[in-house]
């Protein structure tokens, strides 16, 4: 397993997740940082048993769940 540590702010990755709709905290950051991911990782897929966070990472073009 390897951290996230992005290298810079995800000022832009928060902006696209809160057009889709609302999440707090972790969930913000989880999503946020794999759409900072996805542009690295071909067929990068989500999972969460959140269902908010879930339907939200769909809108945004993930599979997994």
């Amino acid at each position: 397993m390897k951290w996230v540590l992005p290298h810079r702010r995800l000022t832009q990755e928060f902006d696209q997740i809160l057009e889709q709709g609302y999440l707090k905290g972790p969930d913000l950051w989880h999503l946020a940082s794999a759409l900072l991911l996805r542009r690295k990782v071909e067929g990068l897929a989500f999972l969460t048993l959140d269902r908010r966070q879930g339907d939200i990472a769909r809108s945004l073009g993930f599979h997994g769940f």
